[in-house]
């Protein structure tokens, strides 16, 4: 780490799990801190700061950088600035849709808004109407066949479909978004019939694309809706075990959609146990 870099006036160096490295590496490392070169930058990783405390004599040369995962208000603002930085600025609504359908993952976000202003070409504002021809449509062909496969009660069509998505590179907080999107699409749907309004409005409204109308319409007519709410719990739910539990993202997954299919009414505790069982299996 002390040679001088070649082709650059700066050497990056990661450092990565500080906490298990032997004890013998971390002396080397504390020693070469006291005295850094100043062509090298060296980046730790490390779970718990104190780590490095320890080390009275390094510390001072040591910048501490907290990077916590963004909150849901957070993360609205991170896209808004991308694409200020792009040169376009986007709907609060279109921020929610992308949300929705690309999750949380940043770097897919960042994808996702690439494509969205080279789509929206000299257009300045970037729309839901934006979000859905461009992320929607290439994703409603998977939430129709899904939806369709949960609602025949299929738990091994869905489960098939939902590990091709996975291969096509879809994370799992993507399909749980994808799904809580179609399925809030559904209940709106089912509200604005019961309000009176007419099938062309209602595409009108909700910018349904010309050939998925048939089959929004036909998919809101099969479910109830207390059984799109209750689905739409589901999602919620296996969304927060996503983020919040050790437990594997595919067993995760796996299991909301068989509650999806077929046990709506699985209490918490129960859904928690099978969970535990299956991470040992």
């Amino acid at each position: 780490m002390r040679t001088i870099p070649f082709f650059s006036a700066k050497r990056l160096v990661v450092i990565r799990d500080f906490d298990s490295l032997p004890r013998e590496d971390i002396s080397r490392l504390v020693e070469y801190l006291i005295n850094p070169p100043s062509h090298t930058c060296v980046v730790i990783d490390v779970l718990d700061e104190s780590a490095l405390r320890v080390y009275k004599q390094s510390i001072k040369h040591v910048k501490l950088l907290r990077f916590e995962a963004l909150t849901d208000a957070g993360l609205s603002a991170w896209i808004k600035n991308v694409a200020l930085s792009l040169g376009k600025t986007i709907e609060s609504e279109a921020i929610e849709m992308l949300k929705e359908l690309a999750g949380h993952d940043m770097l897919a976000l960042s994808q996702e808004m690439s494509k969205l202003v080279t789509f929206v070409g000299v257009k300045a504002v970037i729309s839901s109407g934006d979000v859905d021809l461009m992320v929607g449509n290439s994703s409603s062909v998977s939430a129709f066949e899904l939806t369709w496969a949960i609602g025949d009660r299929s738990v091994e069509r869905a489960m098939n479909l939902v590990r091709k998505l996975i291969m096509s590179g879809k994370n799992h907080n993507e399909i749980v978004g994808l799904l809580s999107w179609h399925m809030k699409r559904l209940l709106k749907v089912k509200r604005l019939l019961a309000a009176g309004q007419t099938e062309q409005a209602i595409s009108y409204m909700l910018k349904v694309p010309r050939r998925y109308h048939q089959d929004l319409f036909r998919q809101a007519g099969a479910f109830s809706l207390a059984g799109i709410r209750s689905k739409i719990a589901i999602l919620l739910e296996t969304d927060l075990d996503l983020k919040r539990t050790r437990f594997d993202p595919t067993c995760i997954i796996e299991f909301g959609i068989i509650r999806l299919c077929l046990f709506e009414d699985v209490s918490l505790f129960v859904r928690r146990a099978i969970l535990r069982e299956a991470v040992f299996l």
